[in-house]
């Protein structure tokens, strides 16, 4: 397990997100990083945006979802990268 994967787990831990949320967050972060070819913590909030719009485009995602997502997503990695630091 990477560092990042480990820190956004103790993350979503303390925050006392549910192991499903924890099982979809992760899942969209591995399927995100993939499509990108690197890192999460390497990812700009645009590449977020234009791969979710893609993704919810492609899977039918509802916009509630979209923006779980979008936000989940942005706000980890922002606070990954403070713990990483």
């Amino acid at each position: 397990m990477t560092p990042l994967r480990q820190k956004m787990i103790d993350l979503m831990t303390f925050r006392q997100f549910s192991p499903k949320t924890h099982q979809a967050y992760l899942h969209s972060v591995s399927l995100h990083s993939r499509a990108y070819h690197r890192s999460p913590e390497h990812m700009t909030t645009q590449e977020i945006k234009d791969w979710l719009i893609q993704t919810a485009n492609e899977r039918q995602w509802s916009d509630s979802t979209v923006h779980q997502m979008f936000n989940l997503e942005k706000s980890v990695a922002t606070d990954c990268n403070s713990l990483m630091h």
